[in-house]
């Protein structure tokens, strides 16, 4: 091949490439993509929500400050009512205040609950026993049973209500320096390994008067 044969090759091969590198870029450029999801559709919803407990929250002080003619159905959802209304029964301390909820579950909850801290703050076990909802009432006894709590009382109960005052009263009843044997009729894990925990603690060295 002569050199201008080689020249003239060079010079189309290159004229090939530059052809094929601009129908690449104009391929890039026209073929559709699909669209990039904003971030404000997902941030839309959750400045809604943020919003939405703040009215709740400036609601609710109005209306447990007394502000006249103010109420939590105001606002404009029942979902917004109800949490409007959960927080001024808590700052009232009022169960009595639940039962205008709409939501079932919520009204058994904020009833619980206040019933709850009635009972801590009397540290009375004996209040527990009528609270409907369940996880309110364990809470109730875990922190009302104490030592003086008798095993007639335990008995008075039934389920997992009946295991956690049994729990209860042997983790009050065990000291550093127990045997840790005595833990192992404790059903919950956690309180068992409390009671462990206590048991296996060396006890202090007594103090010897001078």
């Amino acid at each position: 091949m002569s050199r201008t044969a080689k020249i003239i090759s060079i010079v189309g091969a290159l004229i090939f490439f530059a052809a094929l590198i601009a129908v690449l870029v104009v391929f890039r450029v026209v073929t559709p993509r699909p669209p990039k999801v904003s971030s404000s559709v997902n941030n839309t919803a959750s400045a809604s929500k943020v919003q939405e407990a703040r009215m709740v929250s400036q609601k609710a002080d109005e209306v447990v400050a007394g502000a006249p003619g103010v109420r939590c159905g105001d606002l404009k959802t029942a979902h917004a009512t109800d949490q409007c209304m959960w927080n001024v029964a808590m700052a009232k301390d009022d169960a009595g205040l639940c039962a205008t909820m709409s939501d079932e579950t919520l009204r058994t909850r904020c009833r619980g609950q206040i019933e709850t801290q009635t009972a801590i703050a009397a540290h009375d076990a004996s209040l527990c026993i009528s609270i409907q909802d369940a996880a309110s009432r364990q809470t109730c006894l875990r922190n009302t049973i104490d030592v003086k709590t008798t095993a007639a009382f335990c008995e008075r109960l039934t389920g997992d209500d009946k295991a956690t005052c049994a729990d209860s009263r042997t983790l009050f009843a065990v000291h550093p320096g127990s045997d840790p044997a005595v833990c192992t009729s404790v059903v919950d894990e956690e309180l068992q390994a409390a009671c462990m925990g206590i048991a296996r603690h060396a006890p202090s060295p007594a103090v010897k008067s001078k």
